[in-house]
């Protein structure tokens, strides 16, 4: 899969909902975070950077609506991206739960389990 520009900052946006849904910043989160941004193809430091102020400007509702233009393919890997945020951190925080629900709701992001997004993003 390749993302575009657009795409990488929409999901680098709903994964920082997620991380902070929850109201704290984890390292394990952040760790997993920065490594997904590397697989949808964010290599350098410059284009990181690049990234996180496009995804700082993005409105949610925006990124949701970058995201539910995305084929399924795409859609089940951020929906399985988002998932493993959840419990990277040892935790199952019900905010962050909710949250995934809800950019799930708004993105037309495929139904998961948090299981299945683990084994998902396990097997790639």
């Amino acid at each position: 899969m390749t993302f575009n520009k657009s795409e990488q900052a929409a999901i680098a946006r709903v994964g920082k909902i997620l991380i902070l849904a929850d109201g704290k910043l984890n390292e394990d989160e952040m760790a997993q975070y920065d490594m997904e941004l590397s697989r949808i193809g964010v290599s350098s430091a410059e284009e990181l950077q690049e990234v996180l102020e496009v995804s700082e400007g993005l409105e949610p509702a925006a990124a949701c609506a970058i995201i539910s233009q995305m084929d399924d393919d795409k859609k089940t890997y951020v929906a399985a991206f988002l998932g493993t945020l959840i419990v990277v951190d040892g935790e199952k925080d019900s905010r962050e739960v909710a949250a995934w629900g809800v950019v799930g709701q708004f993105c037309g992001l495929p139904s998961m389990t948090i299981g299945e997004a683990v084994k998902y993003m396990t097997n790639l």
